[in-house]
């Protein structure tokens, strides 16, 4: 994207010394649009960050059975069962919230859909 953007000025540059419209208008439109594509495919695809929240969540999950499984503190002795449980708990709610967090409200997505007048 920022090629193609950068590219545009030196363009415009190349068509003083001939083919004025190829290299003065057409090219730069063209690359115009391209960057204009691109940025509209990254701010409106996002899964990235949707994957890398449910990735780390997965390795939580994992270190702590881990440590539950193991007996290592917290999960030593007869409330192991419950203590794991609460975390378990706790970490869903979690995982939840923060997906909350990545969905946009839907006054935000209204706002941005509305034709301009």
């Amino acid at each position: 994207m920022a090629a193609s953007t950068a590219l545009i000025p030196a363009s415009i540059v190349v068509s003083t010394a001939g083919h004025e419209f190829f290299w003065g208008k057409l090219v730069p439109s063209l690359l115009a649009a391209v960057a204009a594509i691109i940025a509209g495919l990254l701010t409106a695809e996002r899964p990235h960050e949707r994957w890398s929240l449910y990735r780390r969540y997965q390795r939580m999950f994992e270190a702590e059975r881990l440590r539950y499984t193991s007996g290592v503190a917290p999960y030593r002795g007869a409330d192991a069962d419950a203590t794991f449980a609460s975390w378990l708990a706790a970490a869903r709610l979690s995982v939840h919230e923060e997906w909350a967090g990545l969905i946009p409200a839907s006054g935000e997505v209204a706002s941005t859909t509305r034709p301009t007048a």
